[in-house]
């Protein structure tokens, strides 16, 4: 039997998971070094500062390498499948720049959000692990100051490196060498064994312990002020596994290392998808993980990550959606759904506290911060997408069917 598991999905995304969880990820390529001598780190401009700022229309700005003709590297993009790129191309380059004479390696654009952060900035570190003492280089936006502290800094002390090798670069800058990884990861499209090394060699620093050996926990974000301004209904999913014996636990609170060794302790894992879904790429035991689906957007990273982990993974649709939305933005409304009922009974989970009917006071709150979030999308007459293949990208027709079909039985 597949490990990974779509029993508990609705019929919006049913035929999608089912084929995506059929799928494997694993890559065997070859990875590509490139050696660039005498040339520029560009850190990219803020996108908030407008179009000119951000020529390439990517995520998180234009930035990367360019060589020592001005021409743009384009292995030290930062790109995805299916998905907006994160970090896109630099024109030809002539402007200033700082000279530093040393030889660095390239590491990405340091994005300050943990899900980003394992999938679209860690994945060239695979070189680092065989190269032990140069210099590693990493961008934040020009002008600005953003320094890897916290979690996101003890994964990197995990790998061995130490933060006196980290180099932040906020304004272009001119290196003897700069030596270009090819990352070991493409979001949405595959992984290689380099990649999956990266966390196996996390894993092991950690020392898995047992914490709450034989234990079921729930990792709730009911306690982070940014879910409680987009996400609504997790309570009711979390009252209903904590009655039946889920331990609740907080990520944020936690140090990387304590998450680790929860996670390979537990018996059960309970979570939301997005983030918290993703640090199953540091499970390395054969426990049972659900991801409760907070959206009908189908999240290209989990099933790739699914594959990497030891934990056999099934999906769980709690989402209700009166609209499109886009996976950064949300609002996202959860609750008590068919899907989770369905779950529950097959888990011997009984569900006592139900609370379907979404309540007019929240309905009319959504619609507010929908609106609000929404509004250049509605003046411009945009769609609402995250990417341009119309297989993940269902029709606003669809998304009002199913939630009048949600409401209509409630």
């Amino acid at each position: 039997m597949n490990k990974f598991v779509a029993n508990y999905v609705s019929g919006i995304n049913r035929a999608i998971y089912e084929e995506l969880c059929g799928a494997s990820y694993l890559c065997t390529k070859k990875l590509n070094i490139i050696k660039e001598s005498n040339s520029l780190v560009i850190p990219p401009k803020n996108p908030k500062l407008g179009k000119e700022a951000n020529p390439s229309g990517a995520l998180f700005g234009s930035g990367g390498v360019v060589d020592e003709d001005g021409l743009y590297v384009e292995l030290s993009g930062q790109i995805a499948k299916n998905m907006k790129q994160r970090v896109g191309e630099v024109p030809r380059y002539d402007g200033e720049y700082k000279t530093v004479h040393e030889k660095v390696i390239y590491m990405n654009f340091f994005i300050k959000q943990w899900g980003h952060y394992l999938l679209d900035v860690v994945g060239r570190l695979w070189y680092a692990l065989e190269d032990s003492k140069t210099k590693i280089v990493y961008t934040c936006y020009q002008g600005e100051k953003e320094e890897i502290t916290g979690n996101y800094l003890e994964l990197l002390e995990l790998l061995g490196i130490d933060r006196k090798r980290l180099v932040m670069i906020n304004e272009p800058t001119k290196f003897d060498e700069v030596i270009i990884p090819e990352s070991a990861i493409l979001p949405g499209e595959y992984y290689t064994k380099e990649y999956k090394r990266i966390f196996d060699t996390v894993v092991q620093n950690a020392k898995i312990e047992p914490m709450i050996e034989g234990k079921k926990v729930y990792c709730s974000r009911t306690k982070l002020d940014k879910a409680s301004k987009s996400e609504f209904g997790e309570e009711i999913i979390e009252k209903n596994l904590n009655d039946n014996g889920y331990l609740s636990v907080y990520m944020e609170k936690m140090t990387l290392t304590e998450q680790i060794r929860l996670l390979n302790s537990a018996e059960c894992i309970a979570m939301l998808s997005g983030s918290l879904s993703h640090n199953l790429l540091f499970v390395r035991n054969q426990n049972k993980t659900f991801i409760f689906n907070k959206t009908y957007r189908v999240n290209l990273h989990q099933f790739l990550i699914n594959e990497i982990s030891s934990s056999k993974c099934y999906f769980i649709d709690i989402f209700v959606s009166p609209l499109p939305v886009l996976y950064g933005y949300g609002p996202f409304i959860v609750r008590a759904t068919k899907e989770f009922e369905d779950f529950a009974k097959d888990n011997e989970v009984e569900v006592k506290h139900s609370k379907k009917r979404v309540p007019l006071l929240l309905r009319m709150k959504y619609y507010i911060i929908y609106l609000w979030r929404y509004k250049r999308f509605i003046i411009e007459r945009k769609k609402i997408q995250e990417t341009s293949n119309k297989k993940f990208e269902p029709s606003f027709k669809l998304i009002r069917k199913y939630y009048k079909e949600y409401i209509s039985h409630v």
